[in-house]
């Protein structure tokens, strides 16, 4: 498809097949590049509610893909669950057809031989550290919001901090998910529908469906009252991964079978269908508060009985009984109306043009740099374009030229960068990743003025330091300002240490399971001379630690701190 400069074609490089988390991948024709077709409409603008949309199509059209977007968290993550970006995500909608002769189509829809219907396959995402880019091509068709949305949560609950855990973002959108590709979920009338759940065993499913009868006996019948079959362990039972393998699966060091993980996959996605749907959604506060406060703790059965009322056996019996149930039933639940805010749409500038549309286009070739590294710098030649010719047409847009910064940065004209960042924040509104760039970039400045290793003086730091506190204010939070601060409180001895370990505190709780933040604060605080800090960080991280081998190491290192003498 011809677009924004480019022709697109074959849209994802890489899509997983349909046999859960651990399956193949299927490899698909990477973007092929062309100059593009000059195209005769003009664009249209508009920033709402978190979004920030430049348009070709009919406003009526913008105003439905805008519904799509903004209807989707609301109708399936609480409020706590949904992040708060300080950059508006941005929509870029379309409408031109491709060009078939480059290539496969990547247009219309398509139906998944595991979805129970069609999905639009000219929707096209991309997350930047700070933002989420849409870019939606109509083609023609007539636009619709029922799975659409779905493409935006996955990384959208992922920039909510502390992240979510592996286990629920496998349960709402993995394989076998609530809010999987290809589902529908209309909010017609007052109540939102979610189809019937997926299972990974063809014996099991057979099984399932032999004992429906059985397990709304047992649902229907008070516990004190069970008697025979129904007060018997479930047969299904083993089919369960226990509740304590939940919470740790998913991780970078899992070396489960795929078999084994289709069906921790599985186990994911009836848990949470049980804690909100089985027995008319009783427990659909409990497993909401217990999704958000899993995002930053280690799960254990004490906090699962606090939330719950029942231990590990209970839920595994009864998630076992409700199996057979929710792969027969197609349930709903009752929801607020949804009033979507109209858009105020108008014409609009260059600058915001082309300050959209650079966004995405750097956003592209830092995708493809690793693998199609001669697509890349197409993409990166184009950004450059656009977002340089606007910016010299218009030089007091600051928004533009925090993007042209981030643009030259990752082009490696570092002093070009921090000459438009330094314009771009100067009066104190910026993007996060902006902010970070910034602080990043003079603090490279001072290593080539004064060395990599050589003490930072305190004056030399704050300018360091004030991005970094901007950033800190805005979501999403990003941990490289917290490791930049580990570094920079490492050579400037005469920073706060008070101040910079509440901070560093601060990015863990953020940011619990990422190991390389916890080491970077320990390291940092060891040096400074803040033991009881160190082993503070230690003592934080290792509950999160997957790798046994470094999870060993971070132990011994804890108990050598413990036995060290205290310095007189």
């Amino acid at each position: 498809m011809s677009f924004l400069g480019l022709s697109l074609v074959a849209g994802i490089p890489a899509l997983r097949a349909a046999e859960g988390v651990g399956g193949p991948v299927v490899e698909m024709p990477a973007f092929v590049i062309t100059e593009p077709r000059p195209s005769e409409r003009a664009w249209r603008y508009a920033e709402a509610e978190g979004f920030e949309i430049i348009s070709q199509v009919s406003d009526d059209a913008t105003q439905q893909v805008f519904a799509a977007l903004w209807r989707g968290p609301r109708l399936t993550l609480p409020p706590a669950l949904r992040p708060n970006p300080a950059t508006p995500t941005a929509v870029i909608i379309f409408d031109q057809e491709g060009d078939r002769a480059a290539g496969p189509s990547s247009l219309g829809s398509l139906k998944k031989e595991h979805e129970q219907s069609s999905h639009w396959t000219n929707v096209i995402k991309r997350t930047l550290p700070d933002r989420e880019v849409f870019c939606v091509n109509l083609a023609g068709r007539y636009f619709t919001y029922s799975s659409t949305f779905r493409f935006d949560l996955r990384t959208l609950l992922a920039l909510h901090t502390p992240a979510a855990p592996p286990w629920l973002l496998e349960a709402l959108y993995g394989a076998y998910g609530l809010y999987r590709e290809g589902i529908e979920y209309p909010d017609r009338g007052k109540h939102a529908g979610v189809v019937s759940a997926l299972w990974c065993k063809e014996a099991e499913l057979i099984r399932a469906e032999q004992l429906v009868g059985l397990a709304n006996s047992y649902f229907d019948t008070a516990p004190e009252k069970r008697r025979g079959a129904i007060a018997a362990a479930p047969a299904l039972r083993d089919a369960m991964v226990s509740p304590a393998a939940l919470w740790t699966g998913g991780s970078a060091e899992d070396r489960r079978s795929p078999e084994e993980n289709a069906r921790w996959a599985a186990s994911c996605a009836l848990f949470v269908r049980w804690g909100l749907y089985a027995q008319d959604g009783k427990r659909h506060d409990a497993l909401w508060r217990f999704a958000a406060e899993a995002c930053g703790r280690v799960v254990d059965e004490a906090f699962f009985r606090e939330c719950f009322g029942i231990g590990y056996d209970e839920v595994r019996d009864e998630m076992a009984w409700y199996l057979p149930i929710a792969l027969g039933e197609r349930t709903s639940r009752p929801i607020a109306p949804l009033v979507v805010p109209p858009l105020a749409l108008r014409p609009a500038t260059k600058s915001e043009v082309a300050r959209v549309r650079g966004d995405w286009e750097r956003g592209e070739a830092t995708l493809l740099q690793a693998r199609f590294p001669e697509i890349a710098a197409k993409y990166g030649a184009k950004a450059g374009r656009t977002l340089r010719a606007a910016y010299a047409a218009d030089p007091t847009d600051v928004r533009l030229a925090a993007v042209l910064g981030l643009y030259e940065f990752e082009s490696g004209d570092n002093p070009r960068a921090l000459a438009l960042l330094a314009a771009a924040t100067v009066g104190g509104q910026a993007r996060p990743r902006a902010w970070f760039t910034l602080a990043h970039l003079r603090f490279f400045e001072i290593n080539g003025r004064i060395g990599a290793r050589a003490p930072i003086p305190h004056v030399d730091a704050l300018p360091v330091l004030l991005p970094l506190e901007q950033a800190w204010r805005q979501e999403p939070a990003m941990t490289v300002t917290y490791e930049l601060l580990a570094e920079l409180w490492r050579r400037c001895p005469d920073l706060s240490a008070v101040e910079v370990l509440a901070r560093l505190q601060e990015g863990q709780k953020r940011f619990p399971r990422n190991t390389r933040l916890t080491l970077a604060a320990f390291r940092a605080a060891l040096e400074r001379g803040e033991r009881a800090g160190a082993r503070g960080f230690l003592d934080a991280g290792l509950p999160f630690v997957t790798d046994p081998a470094l999870r060993e190491r971070l132990e011994q290192a804890r108990q050598a701190l413990a036995n060290a003498p205290v310095a007189k």
